[in-house]
């Protein structure tokens, strides 16, 4: 059944997630969306044409070696087929491990992320794939690979301390229109056991993800390029971290603490929506992926 993916609905950039290829299950789309190389390649161009402008009463400079030219060309031709070869892995038989995953019905009719381990020309590879079904028919959807690499790490995010002044701001106007004692404010010392209480939560939690994937880390999911650990039950495992915090500092905190990443991120609107409907508390961090040349 051939598909005609449009602009997908998580976000507006388009492109971003569609192709305007036409597909069907056996050729399904299988490719590389590295972001970051995408828009440091738009900065560069930028860059070349503000070059170009001052420079225009002056001699051009010589054009590109052509051995530079096809060294790039070659790297962006590898990469490619080692984007197909993962998609081929995960559409194929051979056998790939869900690290960690998360679904939606924000995005299309249904979207999966994962992140997975598999073989590519027995070199192991980790990769985030993002599975978006187009229609109700069977296997009508696309398959794209989000980022990959030869080993996956993550960079913790980090609490804005001006947000969390504001919050802290909030909460004591609305005591005292409320006629109640005013909530206290933060000490520098509660600042960082704040952030260090972040760290230690998604630590924690992504700590056992490659030996013990989907076991004792239910609590992990994975959207788009973000890992979004669900800290419900983060007092019950880790409530010594915030000890210097008093009780009613500590539920400010928590209530706002969806508020308090998203500044951080640039998560999908439609992706924000859903983690807001779905996770009381949670807690993000940027999976990062290290290549091989």
């Amino acid at each position: 059944m051939t598909i005609h993916p449009d602009k997908d609905s998580s976000d507006e950039t388009d492109g971003k997630y569609s192709t305007e290829e036409k597909m069907s299950f056996d050729n399904l789309l299988k490719a590389s969306i590295r972001e970051r190389a995408d828009n440091q390649e738009s900065l560069d161009n930028l860059v070349e044409k503000s070059r170009s402008a001052v420079t225009s009463q002056q001699p051009s400079e010589e054009p590109q070696a052509p051995k530079e030219q096809q060294r790039e060309e070659s790297a962006s031709i590898k990469r490619q087929a080692l984007s197909d070869g993962i998609g081929d892995a995960y559409t194929s038989d051979r056998p790939s491990l869900s690290l960690a995953a998360g679904e939606t019905f924000r995005v299309g009719l249904h979207t999966t992320y994962e992140l997975i381990r598999t073989t590519v020309d027995e070199d192991t590879y980790y990769a985030v794939i993002q599975v978006t079904d187009r229609s109700y028919a069977r296997h009508d959807g696309v398959v794209s690979v989000r980022d990959f690499g030869a080993d996956w790490g993550y960079s913790t995010l980090d609490v804005d301390d001006e947000l969390l002044e504001d919050a802290i701001s909030r909460q004591r106007k609305e005591d005292l229109r409320e006629g109640r004692e005013p909530v206290d404010w933060l000490t520098e010392e509660q600042y960082q056991a704040i952030q260090t209480w972040y760290r230690d939560r998604v630590e924690s939690s992504l700590l056992l993800l490659e030996d013990y994937p989907r076991r004792h880390t239910k609590e992990v999911h994975v959207f788009d390029q973000f890992f979004v650990v669900d800290g419900n039950e983060a007092m019950g495992r880790l409530g010594m971290s915030l000890r210097s915090l008093s009780d009613r500092q500590t539920q400010v905190i928590l209530t706002a603490l969806s508020r308090l990443v998203w500044a951080q991120t640039d998560l999908p609107t439609q992706l924000r929506r859903h983690v807001r409907e779905t996770i009381k508390f949670p807690l993000l961090a940027l999976i990062t992926f290290d290549g091989r040349d």
